[in-house]
């Protein structure tokens, strides 16, 4: 006889492996094109495919938001801390300056450093 909780083991397990192939498919997606340090921080430049970018950096400052709500969608309060990992994406490396300089807090000099590695 098979424990009570049996197939719910097996779904789990299931659940995780097919977890484990979808990330390793995702990631496999985008190529490290550079990785290096600008400005203090270390940052990894990658290409999806042939056109969009992300740049993995980390936070310069702790800074937080109150939330909002447009009636339809609701934006929870949270806080980002100096430090933790942040992602910023662009589908051009002109767009990815902009990006770089507005979301990940870098100077010109330093988005425009980065975005050039993506030409």
């Amino acid at each position: 006889m098979l424990p009570k909780y049996y197939n719910l083991y097996i779904s789990i397990i299931d659940n995780l492996k097919l977890s484990n192939i979808k990330a390793k498919i995702m990631t496999a997606e985008w190529k490290r094109i550079n990785n290096g340090e600008i400005e203090g921080r270390k940052f990894e430049l990658l290409r999806y495919k042939s056109s969009g970018l992300k740049v993995i950096t980390t936070q310069r400052k702790t800074e937080s938001s109150p939330g909002a709500s447009d009636g339809t969608s609701h934006l929870m309060p949270f806080v980002i801390s100096a430090g933790d990992t942040i992602e910023i994406e662009a589908e051009t490396p002109e767009r990815l300056e902009i990006e770089l300089q507005n979301d990940g807090d870098f100077s010109p000099n330093g988005a425009r450093e980065i975005s050039n590695l993506a030409r």
